[in-house]
């Protein structure tokens, strides 16, 4: 196994339907990875964090704190739940699309690893929902 993948769950699993708790646009916080918020970042092995205190189910209106040149839609190698709850990941925008869960403490060192209807989650994250 390239990296090793914790508490990840696959598509579908979660209760077997998305979570779309908070559906509106949060904004990115300060672009490091604190406890309570969930984490993505543009490179493999967590380089380049946009980190969220909420759901945020549309990207394209995001970049990344250090780098604001880069969206961070379509550009999500690497994921980290810090938040005490669980996340969905959605492939496209409006939590719609594919999807893959992570229980508080998950994380994805490389999204190439994490496979969702016959193909990998790199670089296709387009936002995602937090439900308690």
């Amino acid at each position: 196994m390239k990296a090793k993948l914790a508490a990840v769950l696959a598509a579908g699993v979660m209760a077997g339907v998305p979570l779309l708790a908070g559906t509106a646009s949060a904004t990115v916080d300060n672009g490091v990875c604190e406890a309570d918020e969930f984490c993505v970042f543009r490179q493999i092995d967590y380089d380049w964090a946009a980190d969220f205190k909420a759901s945020d189910t549309h990207y394209y209106n995001n970049s990344y704190p250090l780098h604001s040149s880069y969206l961070v839609n379509d550009s999500v190698s690497s994921v980290w739940n810090r938040n005490p709850c669980a996340v969905v990941l959605y492939s496209d925008d409006g939590g719609t699309g594919d999807y893959v869960g992570f229980l508080s403490g998950g994380y994805a060192s490389d999204l190439r690893d994490v496979t969702v209807n016959g193909h990998d989650f790199n670089n296709l994250a387009s936002g995602h929902s937090i439900a308690c």
